[in-house]
Parts: structure tokens; sequence; C-alpha cells
């Protein structure tokens, strides 16, 4: 038969367009995939995520490392500044140990920055961000010069340089530069700034007493700036030419019952910073050995010690009134019943309650017992209502389905009422107190 060439190129043209359609769809898709278009990342997910080739943030062995990161990073800020102000020159297993710890350490920072550039983040809109590019740029912006610098192995450097031109080199000892390399270990200190960060991203996976946790930092805020003040007092000893030795700068150090050891200036030292900080000044140096490098110093420890007091003192009060506030608000209402019962002169009047006449005094007595009684029995309650008001719509039904729906569910009435119905009611619910005796609903009133 005749062969229609117009209808096959239709269909030709209309197979070519599908085609094309479908692989446009495609190409959408996968760009979309790469993008990284709403993912989505649980606890039991893998730990690689081959759509989009980057490690899920929820896995419990992101949490793992987290955690070993942030441990690291406590002992780095502990025990760096200790290293260089009473170990450095040491010899010894103690020493050796240390530094092989320390190339561990190291170690696990290069890891942890790789880790890094394929970890998504929470963006803004609350979705997970997965595009390597962002990521990286991200934390390029925020910490990545400092953690570059943390991981610089100038404890290396430094022994290889000691191993070439000998331990007991005094010019070489003496140079400016080598001493500026050795201080320069102390930028590990900076990446603490990541350990305060692993915490903010880690808060919502545990339940924190908040109370607590402020009260514990603020003593870990004065022992840590105590310890670091110790170490910088020792550093500025050992390399400032124009400072004293630790020993004649404190001389009580050295006693006759007692041989000076580097643990015993280290707490002589923290002592020193405890004093600094509390009192705004320390004690038991002698003033006459203090360089103008030393008074410098001084200065500096001045504001950060008025600093620290300022906060320990204001954190303090902070505490103490967060705990007391519903206390606080309490006795306030309680002092503002007293004063209407004052102003109304209750106490010498005759109040008919329930049909009962009684003295004022009494009645008053009964209202205070009744208010002090509500202010106990009911404030979980007014708290959870708070915490409902700062929860989403569809948290709020789960919440509140929680904390009514068995009461709700065991009353006649709604013994067989759909958990939609129960739900809504526990929504709306609201928790009042009465006195004993008092009538909740009379017959033909209505709910």
């Amino acid at each position: 038969g005749d062969v229609d060439h117009d209808k096959m190129r239709k269909h030709s043209v209309a197979l070519a367009h599908q085609i094309s359609v479908h692989t446009s769809r495609l190409a959408t898709e996968r760009e979309l995939a790469k993008a990284g278009v709403r993912p989505v990342f649980t606890t039991h997910d893998p730990l690689w995520n081959r759509r989009w080739a980057v490690f899920n943030p929820r896995h419990r062995y992101v949490q793992y490392w987290d955690l070993n990161t942030l441990v690291l990073l406590v002992i780095t800020c502990l025990v760096t500044p200790y290293e260089i102000a009473f170990m450095d020159g040491q010899r010894g297993t103690n020493v050796e140990i240390l530094f092989w710890v320390n190339q561990y350490i190291n170690l696990s920072f290069v890891f942890d920055m790789l880790i890094i550039c394929l970890l998504p983040f929470e963006g803004e809109d609350g979705q997970w961000v997965v595009d390597k590019k962002e990521i990286f740029w991200r934390y390029l912006r925020s910490m990545f010069f400092i953690d570059l610098m943390s991981i610089a192995p100038f404890d290396i450097i430094e022994r290889v340089h000691t191993a070439n031109t000998g331990p007991d080199d005094g010019d070489i000892a003496n140079l400016k530069a080598f001493r500026i390399l050795k201080l320069f270990r102390l930028l590990k200190v900076l990446r603490i700034f990541r350990g305060l960060r692993i915490v903010r991203e880690r808060e919502c996976e545990y339940a924190i007493d908040y109370q607590a946790l402020n009260i514990s930092m603020l003593l870990v805020v004065l022992l840590v700036t105590a310890h670091w003040i110790a170490c910088l007092v020792a550093i500025i000893c050992r390399y400032d030419p124009a400072s004293p030795d630790i020993e004649d700068f404190f001389p009580d150090l050295v006693t006759e019952a007692e041989s000076p050891t580097k643990l015993k200036h280290y707490l002589y030292a923290f002592t020193w910073g405890v004093q600094w900080i509390a009192a705004g000044g320390g004690s038991g140096h002698d003033e006459s050995l203090v360089s103008s490098g030393m008074r410098s110093f001084f200065i500096f420890l001045l504001i950060i010690g008025a600093i620290a007091n300022a906060a320990i003192i204001g954190g303090v009060m902070t505490i103490i009134d967060e705990m007391n506030l519903q206390q606080r608000e309490f006795h306030s209402n309680l002092n503002a019943l007293n004063q209407y019962i004052k102003a109304e002169d209750v106490t010498n009047r005759e109040m008919s309650w329930r049909g009962q006449v009684m003295p004022g005094r009494e009645f008053c007595r009964r209202l205070r017992k009744f208010y002090i009684f509500k202010f106990h029995s009911a404030q979980q309650y007014h708290n959870l209502r708070s915490v409902l008001q700062n929860v989403s719509p569809d948290m709020r039904r789960v919440v509140a389905d929680a904390m009514y729906g068995d009461v709700i569910r065991g009353c006649e009435v709604f013994r067989n009422a759909s958990d939609d119905l129960v739900t809504a009611i526990a929504v709306g619910m609201d928790v009042q107190v009465f006195a004993r005796g008092d009538r909740v609903y009379d017959v033909g009133q209505p709910a």
C-alpha cells in the first residue's frame, strides 16, 4: 500500500519530542539530585550517602566522631599551654609520649577537616545543604584557616631543627625566630571554637539541665582562665629575655623543705591566677623583678580578670534569678492579695461563703491556703502550657495528647472517641484548680 509520509513524519516528530522531554526530565532530575533538593538524613541511613556523595550527619558514627573531636579539643586546650610553659626543652619518657599523642591529635584534626568538607549542614530554611562547593565555602569563611594553623606540625619542625643543629646549640636556642616557632604551637588552642560549634549543633540531641550547665560553665571558666594565666606567666618567664625566671618571680616557690618541681611551679602559678581573677591581682610575686613585658601582660590580665570576674558574678546572679523567678512571681501575687485584704479590711468583716458565715480572719486564712495549694499543685501544668505555646502546631498536638489523652479517654463520654477528637480536646484543655467542696458544674449549666 501507499505509505503516508506525512503521518510518519508527524509520528517521528512526536517521538523525538517525547524523547527530548524524557531526556530533559532525566537531566533535570539528575541535577536536582546532584544539588540535593530537600534531602533527608536519619539515624538509620548509611554513613555514606551515595546519592549526594556526602556523610550522613545524623549517623551515630558521626556523633561519635564529634565526641572524640570534642575530647581532643579539651585535651589540646589544657595540655598544649602547659607543655609549652613547663615541659619545653625537657627530655624523657613523658615528653616522648606527649609528642606522639600530639601527632595523633593532629592527624585526627586533619581527618576532621576532611569530614567537615563532606558533611552537610542545615540552611536557614531548615533544609540540608549537600552541595560540596557551598559546604566548602561555608567552612572556608568560618573555621578553615584557624583549623589549618592548628594542624601545622610546629613540634615536628622544632624537633627536626633541633636534631640538625644539636640540642645544646646556644646560638640556635636564642634565635628569636626559633622562639616564635615554639610559641606558634599555642595556635592549637584557637580550635576550641570548633568545640563550641559541636556543642551548639548537638544541643538538641540531649535533655540538658541548663541551670546545672550554667553553674558548671562558670566553674569551668574560672579554672580554665586560671590555668591559662598560670601557663602564660611561665611562658613569659621562659621566653622573654627581660623577664625573670619563674623561681625568681615567685620567691616562695623555693623553700628549704621542698625541692622545686615543674608541678609545684604550675600549682603556685595556678593559685596566683585564681587570686588574680577573684581579687583583681595576685600576691606572692616579686614586684622589683617585673619587666616591661611583664607589666604589659599584667594590664592584659587585669582586663581578662575583670571580664572573667564580671562574667562569673553576673552568671551566678542570673542563675539565682532564674531559679527564683517562679517563687518571686508567687510572692508578688500573694503580696497583692494581702494588700487587697488589708485595703478592704476583710479580716474585720463577716464573710459569707457556701451559705456559711465565718469571721474574715478565717476566710483570709483559707484564701491564702488555697492560693499556696494552687501554686504548688498546678505550677507544673502551667509550665507545660507555656511549653505548648512555643512549639509548632503539629508538635503541640502530639505533646497535648501525651499530657491529657489518657485522662480524656478515661472519661466514659470519650471512651470510644477518635484519636483526632481526643487530640483536639487535649489541645484546648486548660487546668483549673478548685477548693474542696467547690461546685464544678450544676445541673442544667452549659458545659
